[in-house]
């Protein structure tokens, strides 16, 4: 593995081009972090960043307490990040709002520390909102941010307010990248709940990473959406499977 290009995207690479090739196929357990390292003579962190980003566009995914395996080729989605929901909705002639249903400090455990690239009990800062159009629920959100970017976050008030508009006006910090997975699945009860579903309703569920211009880690977040009232395919995207791109 020896070029100029950053060693975890060469490991990138090469487990994209064995399942290209067929050497690793949907469900195939991957080694362990430790084997990997000894495998392409790189460091953990250099395997975990390598793993977490191939997690990230739904190339791989991880069982906790089991291990590392190769998914399903499915969608995942580049956003034009610019146009936020609140944008989304406004543009729309529409009146966005939320609600904060919980905001704190807790610590990065488990998958949410590997997500996050950040060490195991870590500060997160982590934020559940209800978002709403014209007054109606249309969506629940979690959002985790690193603490250590935004020590004195808990002392504003985001009520009715962008996060990307927030952390940009206060913070200066401009979110211009995100890699978004899209699903569906049957509404829990406190979603059933919260979005004024009617029994058995379903969600459409979004799982976002965002970026800044230093390819920093933002945000991560965990939405659940009334497919029925929400902009949700209104976002322009890039359609990524494997390593190739393709524009819609």
């Amino acid at each position: 593995m020896a070029n100029r290009r950053p060693l975890y995207d060469q490991l990138k690479e090469s487990v994209i081009e064995k399942i290209n090739n067929r050497a690793l196929l949907p469900g195939d357990q991957l080694p362990s972090y430790k084997k990997l390292c000894d495998e392409y003579g790189v460091s953990h962190m250099t395997t975990f960043r390598a793993v977490r980003e191939l997690i990230n566009q739904g190339i791989l995914y991880t069982i906790p307490g089991s291990g590392i395996y190769v998914a399903e080729r499915k969608s995942s989605i580049e956003l034009n990040v610019l146009n936020s929901f609140t944008n989304s909705v406004r543009s729309q002639g529409k009146t966005p709002g939320s609600r904060i249903i919980e905001l704190r400090v807790v610590p990065a455990t488990g998958a949410l520390a590997s997500q996050m690239l950040v060490p195991q009990d870590s500060a997160l800062i982590h934020i559940l909102r209800l978002r709403l159009i014209d007054n109606k629920p249309v969506s629940l959100g979690n959002s985790w941010l690193p603490y250590s970017l935004f020590p004195d976050f808990l002392d504003y008030d985001l009520t009715d307010q962008s996060l990307f508009q927030f952390l940009f006006d206060h913070y200066g910090i401009e979110i211009v990248r995100g890699l978004q997975t899209i699903s569906a699945r049957l509404a829990t009860q406190f979603e059933m709940e919260h979005l004024k579903l009617v029994p058995p309703g379903v969600v459409m569920t979004q799982d976002a990473t965002q970026f800044d211009p230093h390819d920093r880690l933002i945000e991560f977040s965990q939405h659940s959406v009334n497919p029925q009232l929400h902009p949700f395919y209104q976002y322009t995207y890039t359609e990524r499977h494997g390593s190739s791109y393709k524009k819609g």
